[in-house]
């Protein structure tokens, strides 16, 4: 939001303010928050209030009739909305950032059926980060160690599951096609030079699940800018781990700039 100008339309992602005073008392509107701003809450409930948030780390989110005006709707708990849940919103800057926070006129809300964890995006790399490649070489991985791989997302033409919180990483012993000379490939992220005996030994299942161990019902692709071939460390748990299949529960990710 510090880059965005009345008029502007923009595509968010983050969280309802975890407090009290995240939504507007009989108006359409809540405070949609950075997610590193979302506190843990405490033995008397909620843990901060809107207000206290940094006015660069929040924005309004509102939803306004023709005539500009915000309905007449309290928002609490209508749609799965509550302080916390995560929302990606469509719309159009009202105010930008000043001494107040940015205030968005929303044409669009999308509440996921699942939400990952709070702080699941890492903010900084994790150090002694293996490459999955380096990783799987050496073997020797049983169910229920905590390992951290770096690699790129890839494997096949489609490598995120659609409405699940999964995807394929490749690590950096198997060159996707746009790094073979010549190669025109529209989708390098296929690896379709490579045999499937030696994707499969390159590369591992990433998943999010729920408390039941079951994926969560949420897509990645997208979120924090990811997409095919981006670049990214993760964390977490070994659930399978049987031949060359390999499959990981993260806890954390850290999405590397190029």
């Amino acid at each position: 939001m510090k880059a965005a100008k009345a008029g502007d339309p923009v595509i968010l992602h983050g969280r309802v303010a975890g407090s009290k005073d995240a939504f507007v008392e009989n108006v359409a509107a809540f405070t949609l928050v950075d997610e590193a701003e979302i506190k843990p809450a405490t033995s008397k409930g909620l843990a901060d209030t809107a207000a206290d948030i940094a006015t660069e780390s929040k924005c309004v989110i509102q939803f306004v009739n023709k005539a500009g005006k915000p309905f007449p709707v309290d928002l609490t708990f209508k749609a799965g909305l509550k302080p916390g849940t995560e929302v990606f919103v469509v719309g159009t800057v009202l105010s930008a950032l000043g001494a107040d926070a940015a205030v968005v006129n929303a044409t669009g809300i999308h509440i996921p059926k699942s939400s990952l964890p709070v702080g699941f995006f890492l903010e900084t790399a994790p150090d002694a980060v293996k490459d999955l490649s380096d990783a799987k070489k050496a073997g020797g991985f049983k169910v229920g160690d905590t390992v951290t791989f770096r690699g790129r997302i890839g494997g096949s033409t489609e490598p995120f599951i659609a409405g699940r919180a999964m995807f394929t990483l490749m690590g950096s012993g198997l060159k996707d096609c746009s790094q073979n000379p010549g190669d025109n490939c529209t989708k390098p992220w296929d690896y379709c030079c490579e045999t499937k005996k030696d994707i499969l030994a390159h590369s591992a299942t990433i998943r999010v699940v729920d408390d039941k161990g079951q994926p969560m019902k949420t897509d990645f692709k997208g979120r924090r800018g990811l997409r095919e071939l981006t670049p990214v460390v993760v964390i977490g748990k070994v659930a399978f781990a049987e031949g060359q299949a390999l499959v990981l529960n993260a806890t954390g990710m850290f999405v590397e700039v190029e």
